[in-house]
């Protein structure tokens, strides 16, 4: 378990896919929006955990990113997505706008 906030360092590892941190509870902090620059990442996971603050809007214009979980986490903000295929964020005030073909 990672303790304190997402570490930018994360956004160095060009080949990740998946960033799984759900159910980390000693998360805090907010998601760094240099992620945005990770040119393989498909899932960003981050259900359960006590990560605040506004989702930077380039999160929705990645091409790559196919699912986002945030569920039970304090991110705030509006995503507007036209490449997700799955997008949970219950019991949060994370706002989605999305095409069709995602599932909510």
């Amino acid at each position: 378990f990672l303790n304190g906030s997402i570490p930018e360092s994360v956004a160095a590892s060009r080949r990740l896919r998946y960033l799984y941190l759900s159910g980390n509870g000693a998360l805090a902090g907010t998601v760094p929006a240099s992620l945005t620059k990770l040119p393989s990442l498909e899932g960003l996971y981050l259900a359960r955990t006590n990560i605040s603050g506004t989702l930077s809007c380039e999160f929705g214009k990645m091409k790559t990113l196919k699912n986002v979980d945030a569920t039970e986490s304090l991110i705030q903000g509006c995503l507007n997505v036209t490449c997700l295929q799955s997008v949970d964020c219950q019991n949060t005030p994370l706002q989605i706008e999305a095409s069709p073909k995602v599932e909510l």
